[in-house]
């Protein structure tokens, strides 16, 4: 393979990979979103039931039949969450082998299976985080109701209160939520292959790439192309960051991040991370 074929094969699998990720976080997020508007139906069905003279007892069992769908949303978005953050790890650690293997370094065999132990905590703090939406959404839905009780609301003003709740704000901490923490078990994988990786891989290191979006952090998108060995921090705006998403990083620094790591060797200058 001469220099300039290896760095196409390169870029190729980088490029692909990296459109995986992207595509990963857009499938969950919009199954999580029609999981709301699935249960935003419901829930509109039900609140259509709420007599005109507010008997409190007919509203107590609406509000049973809410919490009985919202229920069902959680755990329907539970294993939406679950299917998604294993695919995101592995996706993580494709992105070493991949580039790797298209510039003529095969792992296979060489180096163990990644731990899986970060996996399953950040899979857990996940579910926990898209299960307290519901949790929100509940009580949003109960103050509604209470102010049909008290005659300050008509249905038809709780409904729209609610949709917009759903439609606006739980759908909105939805996107925060699937972009940071797949971001976090993408990267966290990545660089537990790397680690894995640099041991059967002389020269191996790791390069920031910025996201793509408009209007990246400034001390991101100036870390572009940075350079370190594997074992070593990026400064990112002198904050020392293993990785993208690095949790012991300030939280501003990872809410909806879009960088990534990749792998890098000397002898690809001209890859598409540079």
């Amino acid at each position: 393979m001469t220099p300039a074929q290896r760095t196409k094969a390169v870029n190729a699998a980088l490029r692909a990979q990296l459109t995986r990720r992207r595509e990963l976080q857009v499938y969950l997020y919009d199954d999580i979103v029609t999981l709301l508007e699935k249960a935003l139906m419901a829930l509109d069905t039900q609140l259509a039931t709420l007599p005109t003279e507010y008997q409190v007892w007919h509203i107590q069992q609406v509000q049973k039949n809410i919490e009985r769908t919202l229920l069902d949303l959680g755990a329907d978005a539970a294993v939406k969450v679950r299917e998604g953050a294993n695919a995101a790890w592995q996706a993580g650690i494709d992105l070493v082998d991949a580039p790797l293997n298209a510039g003529g370094i095969n792992l296979a065999g060489r180096v163990q299976a990644v731990n899986v132990q970060q996996l399953e905590a950040i899979k857990t703090f996940m579910v926990e985080r898209i299960t307290d939406i519901n949790v929100v959404a509940a009580q949003k839905i109960k103050e509604q109701l209470g102010l049909v009780v008290v005659g300050v609301n008509d249905p038809y003003k709780a409904r729209a209160a609610i949709a917009k709740h759903l439609e606006g704000n739980a759908a909105s901490r939805a996107r925060t939520i699937v972009n940071t923490e797949m971001g976090r078990l993408y990267s966290t994988a990545n660089q537990e292959r790397m680690a894995q990786a640099q041991k059967a891989v002389p020269g191996l290191k790791k390069k920031w790439r910025r996201s793509n979006r408009k209007d990246p952090r400034a001390s991101h998108a100036a870390a572009h192309g940075q350079v370190q060995p594997v074992d070593q921090p990026f400064s990112i705006g002198g904050i020392l960051m293993m990785y993208p998403h690095d949790p012991a990083a300030p939280l501003e620094e990872v809410i909806n991040c879009g960088c990534i790591q990749v792998p890098h060797m000397d002898e690809w200058p001209e890859s598409i991370a540079s």
